[in-house]
């Protein structure tokens, strides 16, 4: 049996290739299988979710960018404190092999 994300010939022949290729041409599928009316109604309604992201893409990119610099402030402060941590153990386990 070949792996999951390995292209596989289906029993009819057919060259299937990924799961999301698979769920990709049952949408289409699905799609041209509405009546013309319908189809209309989803591809407008496609449209108009398209136009309202790219409206929207430099808020989108800009609160991930946010995210992205607030995490990597996050692991530069837990770099500093476990930086200062080592450094007091350092001192604690020097002046106690003095004593």
């Amino acid at each position: 049996m070949a792996p999951a994300g390995d292209t596989v010939l289906a029993q009819s022949g057919a060259r299937i290739g990924h799961r999301g290729d698979i769920q990709m041409s049952d949408l289409l599928r699905s799609y041209r299988s509405l009546p013309t009316g319908q189809r209309v109604l989803v591809g407008g309604v496609a449209v108009i979710v398209a136009l309202v992201i790219l409206v929207n893409l430099s808020h989108i990119l800009g609160a991930v960018v946010s995210i992205g610099l607030a995490l990597i402030a996050l692991g530069f402060v837990a770099l500093v404190l476990a930086g200062l941590f080592l450094i007091a153990y350092a001192v604690v386990r020097a002046v106690g092999t003095r004593l």
